[in-house]
Protein backbone atom coordinates (compact mmCIF):
# COMPACT_ATOMS: atom_id res chain seq x y z
CA UNK A 1 0.00 0.00 0.00
CA UNK A 2 1.48 3.29 -1.04
CA UNK A 3 2.20 5.40 1.97
CA UNK A 4 0.67 9.41 1.70
CA UNK A 5 3.05 11.76 0.44
CA UNK A 6 4.28 14.58 3.02
CA UNK A 7 2.31 16.82 1.48
CA UNK A 8 -0.86 15.08 1.62
CA UNK A 9 -0.21 14.15 5.37
CA UNK A 10 0.23 18.28 5.72
CA UNK A 11 -3.07 18.99 4.65
CA UNK A 12 -4.58 16.74 6.62
CA UNK A 13 -2.62 17.82 9.39
CA UNK A 14 -3.54 22.28 8.70
CA UNK A 15 -7.12 21.10 8.14
CA UNK A 16 -6.86 18.83 12.04
CA UNK A 17 -5.68 22.63 13.10
CA UNK A 18 -8.85 24.46 11.92
CA UNK A 19 -11.11 22.06 12.99
CA UNK A 20 -9.59 21.93 16.62
CA UNK A 21 -9.33 25.89 16.32
CA UNK A 22 -13.07 25.93 15.32
CA UNK A 23 -14.04 24.84 18.70
CA UNK A 24 -11.33 26.66 20.54
CA UNK A 25 -13.52 29.74 19.63
CA UNK A 26 -16.84 28.26 20.70
CA UNK A 27 -15.61 27.20 24.41
CA UNK A 28 -13.47 30.44 24.70
CA UNK A 29 -16.89 32.74 24.38
CA UNK A 30 -18.74 30.02 26.13
CA UNK A 31 -16.09 30.34 29.31
CA UNK A 32 -15.87 34.34 29.05
CA UNK A 33 -18.06 34.65 32.08
CA UNK A 34 -16.44 32.12 34.03
CA UNK A 35 -12.89 32.33 33.55
CA UNK A 36 -10.51 35.38 32.38
CA UNK A 37 -8.64 35.21 29.62
CA UNK A 38 -5.64 35.33 31.41
CA UNK A 39 -6.35 32.54 33.78
CA UNK A 40 -7.84 30.73 30.81
CA UNK A 41 -5.27 31.13 28.87
CA UNK A 42 -2.45 30.32 31.31
CA UNK A 43 -4.65 27.14 32.40
CA UNK A 44 -4.78 25.75 28.45
CA UNK A 45 -1.08 25.85 28.45
CA UNK A 46 -0.54 24.54 31.71
CA UNK A 47 -2.71 21.44 30.14
CA UNK A 48 -0.93 21.41 27.10
CA UNK A 49 2.74 21.80 29.23
CA UNK A 50 1.65 18.62 31.43
CA UNK A 51 0.63 16.28 28.36
CA UNK A 52 4.09 17.67 26.35
CA UNK A 53 6.81 16.87 29.06
CA UNK A 54 6.28 13.40 29.56
CA UNK A 55 6.09 12.87 26.11
CA UNK A 56 9.09 15.13 24.60
CA UNK A 57 10.83 16.29 27.81
CA UNK A 58 13.60 14.36 27.56
CA UNK A 59 14.00 14.88 24.45
CA UNK A 60 13.70 18.87 24.89
CA UNK A 61 16.29 18.23 27.80
CA UNK A 62 18.67 16.68 25.52
CA UNK A 63 18.43 19.06 22.84
CA UNK A 64 19.17 21.99 25.42
CA UNK A 65 22.06 23.24 23.48
CA UNK A 66 20.21 23.29 20.81
CA UNK A 67 16.96 25.36 21.94
CA UNK A 68 19.76 27.40 23.89
CA UNK A 69 21.34 28.53 20.67
CA UNK A 70 17.79 29.39 19.26
CA UNK A 71 16.30 31.26 22.32
CA UNK A 72 15.52 34.29 20.68
CA UNK A 73 13.08 32.36 18.10
CA UNK A 74 11.50 30.12 21.26
CA UNK A 75 11.24 33.11 22.89
CA UNK A 76 9.54 34.84 19.83
CA UNK A 77 7.15 32.37 19.61
CA UNK A 78 6.22 32.00 23.34
CA UNK A 79 5.54 36.08 23.80
CA UNK A 80 3.69 36.01 19.91
CA UNK A 81 1.86 32.53 19.53
CA UNK A 82 1.48 31.36 22.88
CA UNK A 83 1.09 34.02 24.80
CA UNK A 84 -0.44 37.02 23.17
CA UNK A 85 -2.19 35.75 20.56
CA UNK A 86 -4.31 33.48 23.00
CA UNK A 87 -4.65 36.42 25.43
CA UNK A 88 -6.15 38.26 22.34
CA UNK A 89 -8.31 36.14 21.44
CA UNK A 90 -9.84 35.34 25.04
CA UNK A 91 -10.25 38.86 25.65
CA UNK A 92 -12.00 39.83 22.22
CA UNK A 93 -14.55 36.82 23.42
CA UNK A 94 -15.16 38.62 26.17
CA UNK A 95 -16.11 42.01 24.26
CA UNK A 96 -17.38 40.75 21.05
CA UNK A 97 -19.24 37.43 19.45
CA UNK A 98 -17.53 34.60 17.72
CA UNK A 99 -19.23 35.57 14.48
CA UNK A 100 -16.72 38.48 14.44
CA UNK A 101 -13.55 37.16 15.98
CA UNK A 102 -13.74 34.60 13.21
CA UNK A 103 -14.48 37.31 10.45
CA UNK A 104 -11.18 39.27 11.68
CA UNK A 105 -9.39 35.77 11.79
CA UNK A 106 -10.64 35.29 8.27
CA UNK A 107 -8.24 37.97 7.44
CA UNK A 108 -5.14 36.15 8.36
CA UNK A 109 -4.05 34.55 4.65
CA UNK A 110 -3.94 37.85 4.05
CA UNK A 111 -1.62 39.42 6.33
CA UNK A 112 0.58 36.10 5.79
CA UNK A 113 0.99 37.22 2.26
CA UNK A 114 1.28 40.36 3.03
CA UNK A 115 4.42 39.76 5.67
CA UNK A 116 5.75 37.24 2.82
CA UNK A 117 5.81 39.95 0.01
CA UNK A 118 7.02 43.40 2.44
CA UNK A 119 9.12 41.07 4.89
CA UNK A 120 10.66 38.41 3.17
CA UNK A 121 10.01 39.84 -0.73
CA UNK A 122 7.99 37.05 -1.50
CA UNK A 123 5.69 37.58 -4.33
CA UNK A 124 2.04 35.59 -4.95
CA UNK A 125 1.34 35.03 -8.15
CA UNK A 126 -2.46 35.69 -9.55
CA UNK A 127 -3.59 32.39 -8.75
CA UNK A 128 -2.45 32.45 -4.96
CA UNK A 129 -4.04 35.74 -4.22
CA UNK A 130 -7.36 34.30 -6.34
CA UNK A 131 -7.26 31.16 -3.93
CA UNK A 132 -6.86 33.32 -0.82
CA UNK A 133 -9.83 35.55 -2.19
CA UNK A 134 -12.12 32.98 -3.18
CA UNK A 135 -11.75 30.90 -0.04
CA UNK A 136 -12.01 34.49 2.28
CA UNK A 137 -15.75 34.89 0.24
CA UNK A 138 -16.42 31.16 0.57
CA UNK A 139 -15.76 31.88 4.43
CA UNK A 140 -17.87 35.17 4.71
CA UNK A 141 -20.55 33.21 2.71
CA UNK A 142 -21.29 30.96 5.17
CA UNK A 143 -20.45 33.47 8.60
CA UNK A 144 -23.19 35.48 6.72
CA UNK A 145 -25.39 32.33 6.35
CA UNK A 146 -26.04 33.94 2.82
CA UNK A 147 -26.81 36.78 3.18
CA UNK A 148 -25.03 40.50 2.58
CA UNK A 149 -27.72 41.75 4.97
CA UNK A 150 -26.64 39.90 7.70
CA UNK A 151 -22.50 41.25 7.34
CA UNK A 152 -23.85 44.57 6.69
CA UNK A 153 -25.96 44.46 9.55
CA UNK A 154 -22.94 43.32 12.02
CA UNK A 155 -21.49 46.16 14.40
CA UNK A 156 -17.58 46.12 15.49
CA UNK A 157 -16.25 47.30 19.00
CA UNK A 158 -13.16 46.89 20.56
CA UNK A 159 -12.79 43.21 21.16
CA UNK A 160 -12.65 43.09 16.78
CA UNK A 161 -9.39 45.98 17.78
CA UNK A 162 -7.84 42.83 19.64
CA UNK A 163 -8.76 40.04 17.23
CA UNK A 164 -7.10 42.65 14.23
CA UNK A 165 -3.98 42.50 16.39
CA UNK A 166 -4.23 38.92 17.08
CA UNK A 167 -4.45 38.35 13.26
CA UNK A 168 -1.05 40.06 13.09
CA UNK A 169 0.40 38.11 15.69
CA UNK A 170 -0.54 34.72 14.22
CA UNK A 171 0.81 36.01 10.98
CA UNK A 172 4.57 36.75 12.26
CA UNK A 173 3.94 33.44 14.34
CA UNK A 174 3.86 31.58 11.20
CA UNK A 175 6.14 33.42 9.58
CA UNK A 176 8.70 32.97 12.65
CA UNK A 177 8.06 29.29 12.18
CA UNK A 178 10.20 29.24 8.92
CA UNK A 179 13.92 29.82 11.02
CA UNK A 180 13.10 26.66 12.89
CA UNK A 181 16.73 24.94 13.04
CA UNK A 182 16.80 21.43 11.57
CA UNK A 183 18.87 20.02 14.64
CA UNK A 184 14.82 21.18 16.89
CA UNK A 185 12.04 18.66 16.10
CA UNK A 186 8.79 20.07 15.96
CA UNK A 187 8.03 18.38 19.57
CA UNK A 188 11.13 19.91 21.40
CA UNK A 189 10.70 23.80 19.68
CA UNK A 190 6.64 23.37 20.79
CA UNK A 191 7.95 21.76 24.30
CA UNK A 192 9.81 24.23 24.58
CA UNK A 193 7.94 26.96 23.46
CA UNK A 194 4.90 26.58 26.03
CA UNK A 195 7.11 25.99 29.25
CA UNK A 196 8.55 29.23 28.50
CA UNK A 197 5.27 30.98 27.53
CA UNK A 198 3.87 29.21 31.09
CA UNK A 199 6.81 30.87 32.95
CA UNK A 200 5.89 34.39 31.20
CA UNK A 201 2.41 33.68 32.31
CA UNK A 202 2.82 32.53 36.00
CA UNK A 203 3.70 36.01 37.68
CA UNK A 204 1.31 37.81 35.87
CA UNK A 205 -1.64 35.44 36.62
CA UNK A 206 -0.17 35.17 40.57
CA UNK A 207 -0.83 38.86 41.19
CA UNK A 208 -4.27 38.80 38.90
CA UNK A 209 -4.68 36.16 41.65
CA UNK A 210 -3.72 38.40 44.42
CA UNK A 211 -6.17 40.97 42.90
CA UNK A 212 -9.04 39.06 43.28
CA UNK A 213 -8.96 37.41 39.90
CA UNK A 214 -11.27 34.17 40.18
CA UNK A 215 -12.19 30.78 38.78
CA UNK A 216 -15.83 29.45 38.85
CA UNK A 217 -14.37 25.89 38.23
CA UNK A 218 -17.14 23.77 37.70
CA UNK A 219 -17.36 20.52 35.52
CA UNK A 220 -18.04 22.38 32.06
CA UNK A 221 -15.15 25.06 32.67
CA UNK A 222 -13.35 21.93 33.49
CA UNK A 223 -13.92 19.97 30.35
CA UNK A 224 -13.43 23.34 28.54
CA UNK A 225 -9.95 23.60 29.72
CA UNK A 226 -9.31 20.19 28.69
CA UNK A 227 -10.11 20.94 25.33
CA UNK A 228 -8.55 23.98 24.70
CA UNK A 229 -5.34 22.18 26.45
CA UNK A 230 -5.37 19.09 24.76
CA UNK A 231 -6.88 19.89 21.15
CA UNK A 232 -6.70 23.29 21.04
CA UNK A 233 -3.19 23.58 21.83
CA UNK A 234 -0.77 20.42 21.79
CA UNK A 235 -2.57 19.09 19.22
CA UNK A 236 -3.55 22.04 16.56
CA UNK A 237 0.11 23.83 17.39
CA UNK A 238 1.73 20.70 16.43
CA UNK A 239 -0.45 20.31 13.33
CA UNK A 240 0.16 23.87 12.56
CA UNK A 241 3.45 24.01 12.89
CA UNK A 242 4.66 21.04 10.95
CA UNK A 243 2.44 21.80 8.26
CA UNK A 244 3.47 25.11 7.68
CA UNK A 245 7.19 23.92 7.45
CA UNK A 246 6.22 21.46 4.87
CA UNK A 247 3.61 23.64 2.57
CA UNK A 248 5.31 26.94 4.12
CA UNK A 249 3.12 29.98 5.57
CA UNK A 250 1.27 31.14 2.45
CA UNK A 251 -0.19 28.05 1.70
CA UNK A 252 -0.72 27.36 5.52
CA UNK A 253 -2.58 30.02 6.06
CA UNK A 254 -5.49 29.62 3.71
CA UNK A 255 -7.07 26.82 5.59
CA UNK A 256 -7.63 29.32 8.25
CA UNK A 257 -10.70 29.58 5.77
CA UNK A 258 -11.95 26.02 7.11
CA UNK A 259 -13.13 26.94 10.51
CA UNK A 260 -16.23 28.75 9.99
CA UNK A 261 -16.98 25.56 7.81
CA UNK A 262 -16.18 23.00 10.64
CA UNK A 263 -18.12 25.47 12.74
CA UNK A 264 -21.27 24.78 10.97
CA UNK A 265 -20.21 20.95 11.06
CA UNK A 266 -19.65 21.12 14.49
CA UNK A 267 -23.08 23.02 15.59
CA UNK A 268 -24.81 20.40 12.79
CA UNK A 269 -23.59 17.28 14.97
CA UNK A 270 -23.77 18.59 18.36
CA UNK A 271 -26.10 21.01 18.36
CA UNK A 272 -28.79 19.75 15.79
CA UNK A 273 -28.77 22.34 13.54
CA UNK A 274 -29.38 21.93 9.88
CA UNK A 275 -26.89 22.12 6.36
CA UNK A 276 -28.28 24.80 4.20
CA UNK A 277 -27.37 25.55 0.79
CA UNK A 278 -25.02 28.61 1.65
CA UNK A 279 -23.42 25.96 3.60
CA UNK A 280 -22.54 24.03 0.60
CA UNK A 281 -21.57 27.21 -1.82
CA UNK A 282 -19.66 28.50 1.21
CA UNK A 283 -17.50 25.26 1.58
CA UNK A 284 -17.38 24.97 -2.47
CA UNK A 285 -15.22 28.51 -2.55
CA UNK A 286 -13.62 27.90 0.99
CA UNK A 287 -12.15 24.17 -1.00
CA UNK A 288 -11.60 25.51 -3.99
CA UNK A 289 -9.75 28.75 -2.65
CA UNK A 290 -7.37 26.10 -0.91
CA UNK A 291 -6.77 23.82 -4.24
CA UNK A 292 -5.68 27.32 -6.10
CA UNK A 293 -3.71 28.13 -3.67
CA UNK A 294 -1.82 24.90 -3.06
CA UNK A 295 -1.88 23.98 -7.48
CA UNK A 296 -0.22 27.63 -7.50
CA UNK A 297 2.64 25.79 -6.23
CA UNK A 298 2.03 22.99 -6.84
Amino acid sequence: MKRPSSTTLALLALSGSALFWAGNFIVGRALREAMPPLLLTLGRWVVAALILLPLAGRATWRARADVWRARRLVVFLSVSGVVLFQLCVYSALQRTTAVNAIIFLSLTPVAIALIARFWFGERLNGRQWVGIGVSLLGALVIIGRGSSAFLAALRFNRGDVLMLAAVCLWAAYSHALRHRPATLPHAVLLTASVVVGVGLMMPLAGWAWWRGLTVQMTPPVAAGIVYVGVCASVLAFYFWNWGVSVLGANRAGVFLHLMPLFGAMLSFVFLGEGIHGFHLVGASGILGGIWLMNRAEA
